[in-house]
């Protein structure tokens, strides 16, 4: 009772007699390998390495391959379609815009400039200030979806530049415009020279260094200081720069001073601010001796700021005043660049200030 009984082995007669033994057996017997079909020409062995030797895989890859050639040559959602554009007047946002569609134009059918995804940001903004002579600087380009937006900065007046030679009106990129006339901004920067090189037209003329010191004294110089500006003096230190061969115009002559001075007016606000003049060192850090003027600024009584002759910010971490009356109430005979060594007896703390 505990033990299953032993089943009897099947007959080996009755067994191959079985049906189903004798239809496997029939089915080996008849079995026959499918061989696959040998490629014949060149493009039968190029879709076989690819993996494309049946109709259905040469189907979906086509019709994925087909997908792809209308999303980036066909026009579609992400083609550019709308093109923003901030920082000016209408004119000069249509000129950028066909700026933008002439890149489009010019640029290769197969780099499919014109779709979102490829278009190349670096590319566009080199064409746009080589062929877009308005504008100044691209700041960004985004893309979205049909849309490309540009915040750009356009070139205007913003200089008037008063030489031995006559009165110009610059650009905000140091670029000489035109010669003044009555009909010019009067609320241009007046920024004055004492050198006599010329004056070209539609070339530049203030370097890129003295332009950023201006645009940093002039932006912070009133709101942190309280110190209204009337105008920037730059010596007569011109730099001769060689024009690229393609312009073929012979040298350049760019104004390129390490000495800058502001002429501050009267202020009519402070009351006790009168005109004085502070010599800067534009290429030194113009933000921290901005930051040392305002605390030595502070740290004065109205007589005292009232009473100033000059403020000489050029010595590192220090600030120099000086008064109508004192014995120092001449141009500073300081030559740049001026080394800490040759100065620690004259360093004035930006806290204090001597007369």
């Amino acid at each position: 009772m505990f033990f299953k009984p032993k089943q009897k082995k099947l007959d080996p007669k009755v067994r191959f007699q079985h049906r189903s033994f004798t239809q496997k057996l029939r089915e080996a017997q008849t079995y026959k390998r499918q061989a696959s079909q040998v490629p014949e020409t060149e493009g039968q062995k190029v879709l076989v390495g690819l993996g494309l030797d049946s109709w259905v895989s040469r189907i979906v890859v086509g019709v994925g391959v087909a997908i792809l050639v209308y999303l980036v040559y066909i026009p579609n959602f992400l083609f550019v379609k709308n093109i923003t554009v901030s920082g000016a007047e209408e004119s000069l946002q249509n000129g950028l815009r066909d700026t933008v569609k002439n890149y489009f134009s010019d640029s290769p059918f197969y780099t499919a400039q014109r779709n979102v995804i490829l278009l190349n940001t670096d590319d566009l903004r080199d064409y746009i200030l080589k062929h877009d002579k308005n504008v100044w600087q691209v700041h960004e380009i985004k893309k979205d979806l049909g849309t490309l937006d540009l915040q750009v900065s356009f070139k205007r007046d913003r200089f008037l530049l008063e030489t031995p030679n006559g009165q110009y009106v610059l650009y905000n990129d140091g670029t000489a415009v035109k010669q003044r006339d009555q009909n010019d901004q009067t609320e241009l920067v007046r920024i004055s020279t004492t050198a006599t090189s010329p004056v070209r037209l539609g070339e530049d003329y203030l370097s890129p260094q003295v332009l950023k010191a201006i645009e940093l004294i002039q932006d912070n110089l009133e709101r942190t200081a309280k110190l209204p500006v009337d105008y920037y003096e730059l010596p007569s230190t011109v730099t001769e720069v060689n024009q690229s061969a393609e312009l073929e115009t012979g040298p350049l002559s760019v104004l390129v001073p390490n000495e800058l001075i502001v002429h501050i007016k009267a202020s009519e606000i402070e009351k006790h601010v009168k005109p004085f003049k502070i010599y800067f060192d534009a290429s030194s850090d113009l933000d921290k001796a901005l930051q040392n003027l305002t605390a030595l600024i502070v740290h004065m009584n109205p007589a005292q700021v009232s009473s100033l002759y000059y403020i000489d910010m050029r010595f590192p971490e220090r600030g120099f005043t000086c008064a109508k009356q004192a014995p120092c109430a001449v141009e500073p005979v300081v030559t740049l660049p001026v080394s800490e060594e040759e100065n620690t007896e004259d360093k004035v703390n930006p806290a204090s200030s001597e007369n």
